[in-house]
């Protein structure tokens, strides 16, 4: 791994902590995984899936 590498990840670290990258996700109680595989099946989600297992 070249230097190049290393300053992209270091930039984009950077850019992270700086608040600049949002995670895109929704959340779905364990019950529902059948609803959420069939989502997953027909590609309309955004970003993941966290299921709540509380």
């Amino acid at each position: 791994m070249g230097r190049g590498h290393a300053q992209g990840l270091e930039e984009s670290l950077a850019f992270a902590a700086e608040g600049k990258v949002k995670a895109t996700y929704t959340r779905a109680p364990l019950e529902h995984i059948n609803d959420v595989f069939a989502r997953m099946r027909d590609n309309p989600i955004d970003g993941r899936v966290v299921l709540d297992l509380a």
